[in-house]
């Protein structure tokens, strides 16, 4: 949805394509939880995505994040910006309950969050807790009438320096606590003056955006019955006037998403309306010249120019493209230097120019990176899968896109178009060389005539998003197959 809409900025203003240029040092990007390491900007949107469900229900599922070593991917997304990190989120920190999950990641997701929103005052004031059972029978006692009247308490809950006695739950929103309940029990005692006992800590509390109750053991000893319903009271007043806030503020935030949101989303629809007409005329002109082969499941939502299905040229022998298993040369990063990995390294390249050549010299390289466990294909790597492409074992031709590795003796002008065997087997255009998409072109040559080919072709080949790179790169595509046809 986002890289639609940029789209749609982009061609009612066509002054914006600069910034999003590939022969820029630093264009514009969108990325997500997995690719993005390695690239920085100035400035970095970042959003949650994450929300309730139709029915309000939140879950505590946030893909990534959730497995093994989330919490350090979460820290790649969030240090991605030299200068400016804007958030977008459609959930704050207290919609996050920890104690339904134990994933690490998901802890540091709600404190980030609710730094996001308060600022550094929100570093100090991240719970961390229960810290330790009641430490009186008084806070015991208290405990058990709030309980009773429904209150779900947290004793010793840590924050920063000091602990909080009871911590009581927001009954709306079990992932932050709707007031703290402080006793003047062991820690109270434990004191050294009446300041630090009456001012000092509260007003530390307070500061970091804790509503705090107290409850005197002499009015307990009392009438405790009188007491507790005062605290339960207060309890219930400072949850009606949160609610009111929150009201309030949703409204707000309804409002101002309601006033930004009305143009994106007119001009979206319009842009789908527009498009289905295009393709419905292209296709009838064009005729029903392919197999959509596969499944629904095979349909891809994402992609730069990137071939969706199933897709062969009709005429030709139905050949497909696929991604080689690497993981059988068993891949050792540890060795990856190592002279006497050579033959492992030569074995791989050997593999993946056996069945994907021919393709991108940098995909390759990638390739190879990956199944290492590299998410960066530097120099130093690039250079030692170099040793295993010397120009006597492989082909080259320059093209706009790069430089594309042939088998030895198979370069030609043109070549059998390869549509993708299903969802993990996908090219880009731009992955994909001349010769190769010229042969899906010119088994389409009526529409060459229509007047925009390139749109055409690309609905012909199922891309899921036309950028202004992949139609550069058709065009080139449309032009060259005009030569050699």
């Amino acid at each position: 949805l986002i890289l639609d809409l940029l789209d749609a900025e982009r061609r009612d203003n066509p002054e914006l394509q600069w910034f999003f240029a590939e022969d820029r040092v630093e264009p514009v990007i969108v990325k997500n939880l997995e690719n993005i390491q390695g690239d920085e900007r100035d400035v970095i949107l970042f959003s949650i995505t994450f929300c309730r469900d139709a029915a309000g229900k939140m879950s505590m599922s946030f893909g990534a994040i959730n497995g093994s070593g989330g919490e350090r991917r979460l820290n790649v997304a969030v240090t991605r910006a030299r200068r400016e990190l804007k958030v977008f989120s459609g959930i704050r920190s207290d919609d996050i309950d920890i104690t339904r999950t134990k994933a690490l990641g998901v802890a540091h997701l709600k404190a980030f969050l609710d730094y996001a929103m308060r600022g550094a005052i929100a570093l100090p004031a991240q719970d961390t807790g229960s810290a330790g059972p009641m430490e009186s029978p008084f806070e015991e006692a208290v405990a058990a009438q709030l309980e009773r009247r429904g209150w779900q308490t947290v004793p010793q809950v840590g924050v920063s320096g000091f602990r909080v006695d009871l911590g009581i739950r927001h009954p709306d929103h079990p992932g932050i606590y709707l007031a703290g309940v402080e006793c003047d029990g062991a820690t109270y005692h434990r004191s050294a003056t009446a300041r630090d006992r009456d001012k000092v800590r509260e007003q530390v509390l307070r500061g970091l955006g804790w509503n705090i109750l107290r409850v005197w053991s002499t009015d307990w000893w009392f009438s405790p019955d009188e007491a507790a319903e005062r605290l339960h009271k207060a309890l219930e007043d400072a949850l009606a006037q949160n609610r009111a806030e929150r009201a309030t503020a949703q409204a707000s935030e309804g409002a101002i998403r309601q006033r930004t949101g009305e143009r994106g989303s007119e001009r979206l629809v319009a842009d789908k309306v527009a498009d289905a007409t295009e393709e419905k005329s292209a296709e009838e002109k064009a005729g029903e010249a392919l197999e959509h082969q596969g499944n629904a499941d095979d349909v891809s939502a994402d992609g730069d120019g990137e071939i969706s299905t199933d897709v062969t040229a009709p005429g030709t022998d139905a050949a497909q493209w696929s991604v080689v298993d690497l993981s059988e040369f068993n891949p050792d990063p540890d060795r990856f230097f190592e002279y006497s990995y050579r033959p492992t390294l030569q074995n791989m390249v050997d593999a993946i120019m056996a069945r994907e050549a021919p393709l991108r010299e940098d995909a390759l390289m990638q390739r190879i990176a990956r199944a290492h466990g590299w998410l960066r294909t530097g120099g130093r790597i690039r250079d030692q899968i170099a040793k295993h492409l010397r120009d006597g074992d492989v082909g080259r031709t320059h093209e706009s896109a790069g430089v594309f590795l042939w088998r030895l003796g198979t370069v030609a002008p043109r070549v059998p178009f390869r549509g993708g065997s299903g969802r993990r087997h996908r090219r880009a255009i731009s992955e994909i060389c001349l010769a190769e998409i010229a042969d899906f072109i010119l088994a389409h040559p009526d529409v060459m005539e229509e007047d925009d080919p390139v749109h055409v072709y690309a609905r012909l080949l199922h891309v899921d998003r036309l950028s202004a790179s992949a139609r550069e790169r058709l065009q080139e595509a449309v032009a060259y197959a005009r030569k050699i046809g």
